[in-house]
């Protein structure tokens, strides 16, 4: 028989959390912020990746997406057309989980033997490096695939999807990002996992775990020494009625 399938409450908290956060950071505009906010929305997908696990990085992933595309739609842009296409607006957002998941479990289990905070402050610095990649190499890519060459225009100001405006990114958003996301996420990740009991401070990583010493014989008191002499006399007197006696032999 299958065990059901049951939904915690506090699953359903931290998703909601991390869903608010997402539509914070993507939906709403910050004003004299030369950055879009929205990048700032991976820190949540990498988070839950690395400490709730794959179900609820997943999660986040496609919320993010979603956003992004409800973004293009509320809020025009000269790039609108582009993520109104679900492939550039989603399917990158889907892929991040998958990548940043994946890296942080082989990280942990590479740097098992190393002590659990060292280790999951490595393996979350180097998940969040592969999910920001994720992000960015396929969300150009796919602009490379369907949009290479076109010219968008709005509010009287025009891009035009070339190599050089692939450079003009790289070199802003993409690198604002990773400093960003990998300044933050290690840290928080590392804070979480330990209060929510998932790491414990001081143990080694899984599989590495330091033996317990075994425990030392115990002493014997001054009282147990008393006893022990006490008894010792009793056996001895024992022994010298029964010399005594003859009725006993």
């Amino acid at each position: 028989m299958t065990k059901a399938f049951k939904i915690k409450t506090k699953d359903i908290v931290t998703a909601a959390i991390y869903l608010a956060f997402i539509m914070v950071f993507v939906l709403v505009p910050f004003p004299h912020v030369i950055v879009d906010m929205a990048s700032i929305a991976l820190i949540a997908v990498c988070l839950a990746s690395t400490v709730n696990g794959f179900g609820m990085g997943l999660f986040t992933g496609v919320s993010f997406g979603v956003a992004s595309l409800l973004k293009a739609v509320l809020r025009p842009s000269i790039t609108t057309p582009i993520f109104l296409n679900p492939a550039v607006s989603i399917l990158p957002r889907i892929l991040i989980p998958i990548t940043t998941y994946f890296t942080f479990k082989l990280m942990k289990r590479l740097l098992r033997r190393s002590p659990e905070q060292i280790g999951t402050g490595v393996a979350a610095t180097a998940a969040t490096v592969v999910g920001v990649c994720t992000n960015t190499l396929f969300v150009l890519g796919i602009w490379a695939l369907f949009y290479f060459g076109k010219t968008f225009t709005f509010d009287g100001s025009s891009i035009t999807i070339t190599w050089a405006f692939f450079a003009g990114v790289l070199a802003t958003n993409f690198v604002v990002e990773l400093i960003v996301c990998t300044v933050v996420c290690p840290v928080i990740c590392t804070a979480l996992r330990i209060a929510l009991g998932v790491d414990k401070r001081g143990r080694r990583s899984e599989g590495g775990a330091i033996p317990k010493a075994s425990p030392e014989p115990e002493k014997e008191t001054p009282a147990s020494e008393e006893k022990a002499d006490a008894l010792d006399d009793l056996a001895f007197r024992a022994a010298e009625r029964e010399e005594e006696d003859p009725l006993r032999k």
